[in-house]
């Protein structure tokens, strides 16, 4: 794949754990043979050491200096911008918009960009463009801004609520332009599906385990290490916290016990405020393996912060005993006392300390189980791999719109609203009415659909439609507003008839085509519609008939012979009438086969369910639907209106001959010499059970030869043509 890479960072040197995590990916992708241009803004100048480490993995290589964080441009922007503070500091960077606008007349399989914070310099550009694209958030920023926003002075308290709310629209605003979402754990996928409404993916973070292999922790140092990035809050705190709370309550039992503190921003303030000199103050370490080594554990108090913690898997994989909160594992499938060592507070976290400072056997155990988990779980060769599935996934384009609950793969396959509804909410009204009249008009525009098939039989879209989209209609019958329908009540059953009536009339107006399945149904809508009958064309359904081999239906028990009746729930298939008609024939025929339904009894009286020779069927699969359709003598549909007759055609495909009442569609869609009855004349439909309960066998090549203007050939050949009328 050609990938279209954007930071706001270089990832090297890996000083922190998103620029780590981002030169492993990079790394690992382009080892499986992906062609990446990674595009960087950076606040520091790429030098030779870092082109040097990324320029191997990369075709090319674009860096643009950011600007100054005090620049005049910068400090408007985080006052007044909609965009929060951390989005105006990457953001509003003319040069690095008009370079990506040139990157993406190019072509590319994936674009991804990582961090809300960092889409703002992109937005326009691809809204114009309208080529999706992934993000990767790493944190859920919009909570972890907490960590920053504490740090301000308490007169800024009311630009921090400000921000955070900023902050929050913010990330509605990206996610719901974003073509895929990735978290970097399953908690955090959780929560970012339920903030943007999509089903969000997770790459879990990850280290090169063949490089820690060979570190073997110094269990009898009393060393405690603790390696961050300090421009990070939640790592400001942690160190805040230890040396505050619980070294203090460390040293007043284990006064051996040191204190070494790594990591890149290290602040010169802290060497002055903390003298102590069981505390190393290390700074930036280009090979943690050495520090690893000479420790007896990692120390990670961690108290805020999202994602997982590169920190703590690269200790793992050294086989360095963890001690840590809960936050300090997030995003792990890792046990207490088993992976690591964890409490919640100052007190406990020293007593773990104090407490195994002076078990190197069981440090080693501690140490040996949080090895092997990272071995198997988050090797990077592992995160390369989740997240080329999901590019391979991404890369097949979403065949429709629709609802899903969230984390539904429906999501994945269909453009949905960021709300989570039953797959079947949208026909209740409130969930339609949001559904058509708020998401699916921009929904339409922001695909930038040319040709919009509404195929739900009620009538889509309710709202505007976009003025450069051609708009088609599927309508496939108007039982809505022509049958009585049961709504529970007479005021309801109303409601519903009049929505549908009004909803159907408006997508009318709004259609250039309204395709129907049968001239049955077009004469219907031009009745009741007579103004849109320039736009009606009859398109027939596709039906391909059954794919694979008839199942054996013996555990079954069916007839030796048997009549057949497919679909029997609503009143307009006529079911009650029909068993009272072939009960009639059978006594007075003593040929007339059984009767086999399929589909439910719920039409039929109590005393009609216990007749004998009647069967009823349901929950088939569709080979043993195929058997049952194969080895009937005669499929019966005897409905008082349909708006194409699926079942017909099914039966014919497998040969089987019909017979069917007059009326509706089922007049054009059943072959001429077809047996015909009226769905009100018991009678006629009696003496006619009588003739074909002894007719001779029909050919089924002829049956299924009527059926071939009903499959994929015609079918195609009556779209391409009705399409071209688009044009």
């Amino acid at each position: 794949m050609r990938i279209l890479w954007a930071l706001p960072y270089l990832p090297w040197p890996t000083t922190s754990g998103g620029k780590t995590r981002e030169y492993h990916l990079l790394r690992n992708l382009a080892a499986r043979g992906h062609r990446i241009t990674l595009l960087v803004q950076s606040k520091n100048a790429l030098d030779d050491s870092a082109r040097s480490a990324l320029e191997p993995w990369l075709e090319r290589l674009i860096v643009i200096d950011r600007r100054p964080l005090l620049s005049l441009r910068t400090l408007l922007a985080v006052a007044f911008a909609p965009a929060p503070m951390l989005a105006s500091v990457n953001g509003y960077a003319p040069k690095l918009e008009k370079i990506f606008e040139q990157l993406l007349e190019e072509d590319w399989d994936i674009i991804q960009l990582q961090h809300t914070y960092f889409f703002q310099p992109f937005e326009r550009v691809l809204k114009r463009s309208g080529k999706p694209f992934v993000l990767t958030e790493h944190n859920v920023e919009s909570d972890l801004g907490a960590a920053s926003y504490d740090r301000l002075p308490r007169w800024a308290n009311a630009f921090a609520v400000y921000d955070r709310w900023r902050y929050r629209r913010w990330e509605t605003r990206v996610f719901r332009q974003t073509g895929e979402l990735i978290a970097v754990t399953e908690d955090d996928a959780k929560v970012l599906s339920r903030l943007s409404g999509r089903a969000t993916s997770y790459v879990v973070n990850s280290v090169d385990c063949a490089y820690y292999a060979s570190v073997h922790a110094d269990r009898n140092s009393h060393r405690l290490l603790f390696i961050g990035n300090y421009e990070y809050g939640p790592n400001i705190d942690a160190i805040e916290w230890a040396l505050d709370e619980i070294m203090p309550l460390v040293w007043a039992q284990a006064p051996a016990v040191r204190f070494a503190i790594g990591g890149f921003g290290l602040p010169e303030a802290w060497r002055e405020r903390w003298p102590d000199p069981r505390i190393e103050w290390l700074g930036f370490v280009p090979d943690l393996r050495v520090l690893q080594a000479s420790a007896s554990m990692f120390f990670a108090p961690l108290r805020q912060g999202g994602g997982s913690k590169l920190k703590t898997l690269e200790a793992m994989a050294a086989g360095l005993p963890v001690v840590t909160t809960a936050q300090g594992v997030s995003g792990l499938s890792v046990t207490n006392g088993e992976h690591y060592l964890g409490s919640e507070d100052a007190s406990g976290l020293a007593t773990l300390i104090i407490e195994y400072t002076d078990k190197p056997l069981r440090l080693d155990q501690i140490g040996e189980a949080g090895r092997v988990y990272v071995r198997a779980r988050h090797d990077w060769s592992v995160s390369a791999a989740q997240l080329e599935v999901i590019y391979t996934r991404f890369s097949l384009p979403k065949q429709g719109f629709g609802v899903a609950p969230y984390d539904h793969p429906v999501r994945r396959l269909m453009h949905t609203p960021r709300w989570a509804a039953p797959l079947d909410s949208v026909h209740r009204l409130p969930d339609r009415l949001r559904f058509e009249g708020m998401f699916l008009p921009g929904a339409l525009r922001d695909a930038g659909v040319q040709i919009y098939f509404a195929n739900i039989n009620m009538g889509l879209p309710l709202g505007r439609k976009p003025a450069d989209m051609r708009y088609v209609l599927q309508l496939h019958d108007l039982f809505q507003i022509t049958q009585h329908n049961s709504h529970g009540s007479r005021l309801k059953a109303r409601i519903y008839r009049l929505t549908d009536y009004l909803s159907i009339a408006w997508s009318l107006k709004v259609a250039d085509q309204i395709w129907v399945p049968s001239q049955f149904t077009a004469n219907e809508v031009a009745r009741l519609f007579p103004k849109v009958k320039g736009k009606l064309r009859v398109v027939p359904l596709l039906v391909e008939g059954f794919k694979g081999e008839p199942a054996d239906i013996s555990q079954l028990r069916m007839p030796l012979r048997y009549w057949l009746c497919v679909g029997t729930r609503e009143p307009r298939k006529n079911i009650k009438w029909f068993v009272d008609a072939w009960q009639t024939a059978r006594m007075q025929f003593v040929d007339t086969p059984e009767l086999v339904l399929v589909g439910g009894d719920d039409p039929l009286t109590e005393a009609q369910r216990q007749l004998p020779g009647l069967h009823v069927l349901s929950g088939l699969s569709d080979a043993e639907l195929h058997a049952v359709y194969q080895n009937a003598e005669r499929l019966w549909q005897p409905s008082r209106s349909e708006g194409f007759g699926l079942p017909v055609i099914e039966a014919l495909n497998t040969g089987t001959p019909v017979a069917v009442a007059t009326g509706s569609s089922l007049d054009e869609i059943a072959p001429p010499d077809s047996p015909r009855f009226s769905p009100v004349d018991s009678g006629n439909l009696i003496r006619l059970m009588g003739t074909l309960s002894h007719a001779p066998e029909e050919d089924p090549a002829v049956a299924r030869e009527w059926t071939e203007r009903y499959q994929l050939k015609a079918f195609c050949e009556r779209v391409h043509a009705t399409l071209e009328e688009l044009r």
